[in-house]
């Protein structure tokens, strides 16, 4: 996982390190978090990543489509809206990204 997750990141991280101070406060789509909220909340730590390299398995993925995990991601009452206020908080109070 982490080969196949090392070139985006390194793409992610080169594209953030180019950012502005107002690029870093600019408003986004998801509403009440700027930039710097939304990476905070996408740039998750190692901890994160070595669970998700222990979760692999080899069965089948029940989702091979981004469209349809988003689809599924999204939909009423699936996790985007359950927990979204316990994950929003802790992401927009974390300090600004340097």
């Amino acid at each position: 996982m982490r080969d196949t997750m090392a070139d985006p990141w390194e793409r992610w991280a080169r594209r953030c390190a180019g950012l502005t101070p107002q690029q870093w406060s600019t408003a986004t789509r998801c509403r009440p978090w700027d930039v710097r909220g939304l990476v905070a909340h996408l740039c998750t730590n190692r901890a994160m990543v070595d669970m998700l390299t222990a979760a692999l398995t080899d069965e089948p993925a029940a989702v091979t489509d981004a469209v349809e995990m988003l689809r599924r991601f999204n939909a009423p009452g699936r996790i985007a809206h359950t927990p979204a206020g316990g994950i929003a908080d802790p992401a927009t109070a974390v300090p600004a990204i340097r």
